[in-house]
């Protein structure tokens, strides 16, 4: 797995977690947890890790992942997101 992928697995004190990786370790991975975690960082096990092969997102989750981005201080992921949230205009807008 690589940093960015969306896994879900168990925390080292077995909680489960849905989140993206955000760092690689020689045994786990930290893992901004976005449900049951509220956006904390945790530590998961590699043995411990699946990849999230079908992450589906809507515009609704945009305001939530810009947040996460401005506390991650990630100014690409920040800017590829507000991107993708302007680009969903509402139809008034348009006309």
């Amino acid at each position: 797995m690589e940093i960015g992928d969306w896994i879900w697995g168990l925390t080292d004190k077995k909680e489960k977690v849905t989140g993206f990786v955000v760092e690689e370790l020689k045994h786990s991975y930290k893992v901004c947890g976005t449900l049951y975690q509220d956006n904390r960082i945790v530590r998961v096990r590699k043995s411990e890790a699946r990849k999230h092969n079908k992450v589906i997102l809507s515009i609704d989750d945009l305001p939530t992942l810009i947040d996460l981005a401005l506390h991650l201080r990630d100014e690409k992921w920040f800017y590829e997101l507000t991107e993708e949230l302007n680009r969903w205009k509402p139809v008034e807008n348009i006309m």
